[in-house]
């Protein structure tokens, strides 16, 4: 593939949904057929486990195929076949959205509607919409540095990008010298992330609490229990932040951080030992009430945060602790247990 054929396919598939080291380790693919992790790593100059979890979101995505003999590497599909599927997966991804998206407005409505009307006669809940990263950016600087009291953040999703990280630091600095209490509550795959754990672990250094979940809902900032932000992002669209001070709808969101905030473990809180005994982690419980409640491996994987690889591996360790030989029996010796 040319240079101007290879950037080109590399846009496409980034206007698309995929990151960029998954298009790197893809297009890669494509070039070097036989190469394996480490040698894919190495040439791209990127971590091994980096490469590894490439090739797992490409397979998760079927943009990779069983080679055509048995001791035969995977092989990328063709680069039609995958533009194809990607807008397909794209175009369900959007309908799933809108759904939900049509649902909060009609809950919105149906909520600024109950409320009786105010005394100055204006029907506007007190929500402000900022659209693009550096208004928001700004926004959220020139909030978090007005707090007096507390500042409270979810962080859900997959691990922040490196530069986003060595962005926030001199910020989250700053905060913390001048001595506001700070809460993060991150999913946990985020700290899956050796740089997202190490960071996490600076910011407990200065002082902040950080605890973790398996699922963590929606990315939002609460200052002072008086105003949040929350930060919208859909594929091919620009990113969007509601600014919420209406306390009907502010009120609500202090009460869903501070049920999650309960509900989390310390970051540093050792495991369980993996005896016979054991009880589920949080992680196994979450998955176990997804599908218990009919969530495909697909919905359960994007709850969670993690690849649809990793919900069939922890549904595998579940069913052999279990000693199931199904997952419908997996669910019925779960619920006997108490977990469910």
């Amino acid at each position: 593939m040319s240079d101007a054929s290879s950037t080109i396919a590399e846009q496409v598939l980034g206007a698309l949904g995929l990151d960029s080291i998954c298009v790197q380790v893809y297009l890669m693919m494509h070039s070097a057929p036989e190469a394996d992790a480490a040698q894919i790593a190495e040439a791209l100059g990127i971590d091994t486990s980096e490469a590894v979890d490439a090739v797992d979101e490409l397979s998760d995505l079927t943009l990779l195929r069983p080679g055509l003999q048995p001791t035969q590497k995977l092989r990328p599909v063709s680069m039609e076949r995958a533009i194809h599927t990607l807008i397909r997966q794209q175009s369900e991804l959007l309908k799933i959205q809108s759904t939900s998206l049509s649902m909060l407005q009609s809950a919105m409505n149906e909520l600024l509607e109950s409320r009786p009307a105010p005394q100055d006669g204006f029907g506007h809940a007190d929500v402000e919409t900022l659209t693009g990263p550096e208004p928001i950016q700004s926004w959220i600087e020139r909030l978090v540095f007005r707090a007096t009291e507390s500042v409270w953040s979810t962080i859900p999703g997959k691990p922040m990008r490196p530069e986003v990280l060595d962005a926030a630091r001199p910020f989250d600095e700053e905060v913390a010298q001048r001595g506001v209490p700070g809460r993060s509550l991150y999913q946990n795959s985020v700290l899956a992330d050796r740089r997202n754990l190490d960071y996490a672990r600076w910011l407990s250094g200065l002082g902040g609490e950080i605890r973790s979940a398996p699922v963590v809902p929606v990315r939002m900032t609460i200052v002072d229990r008086s105003v949040a932000a929350i930060i919208h992002r859909q594929p091919q669209l620009p990113v969007e932040m509601f600014v919420v001070r209406e306390p009907a709808l502010l009120i609500p969101l202090v009460d869903l951080f501070e049920t999650s905030w309960a509900a989390a473990t310390p970051i540093d809180e050792p495991a369980p030992h993996p005896d016979d005994e054991r009880e589920p982690t949080q992680q196994e419980l979450a998955l176990l009430r997804f599908l218990a409640a009919g969530n495909t491996d697909d919905v359960a994987a994007r709850k969670l945060g993690v690849s649809v690889r990793t919900v069939r591996r922890i549904m595998a360790e579940l069913m052999e602790h279990l000693e199931a030989s199904s997952r419908f029996e997996a669910g019925h010796k779960a619920t006997q247990r108490g977990w469910l």
